[in-house]
């Protein structure tokens, strides 16, 4: 069994161990999440702030593209 630390170390560690980040544009407008070879997919608004306020890790932001992705 794992355990994963909602801590910033946390987050690293999982976008280390699952290949996947967040990023902006150039503009800083609209907000990304690419995991592994997988295309881009454009995050709205809510989960960017939710996410940037530590409301959610980075792991319920793998969640959200893994139920909205197409």
């Amino acid at each position: 069994m794992e355990f994963y630390l909602r801590t910033k170390y946390g987050d690293a560690a999982f976008r280390c161990k699952n290949s996947c980040t967040v990023y902006s544009d150039n503009a800083g407008i609209r907000w990304w999440f690419k995991y592994r070879d997988e295309p881009a997919f454009e995050l709205p608004q809510r989960i960017i702030t939710k996410y940037h306020n530590g409301d959610i890790s980075i792991r319920d932001v793998m969640n959200y593209w893994a139920e909205h992705r197409e």
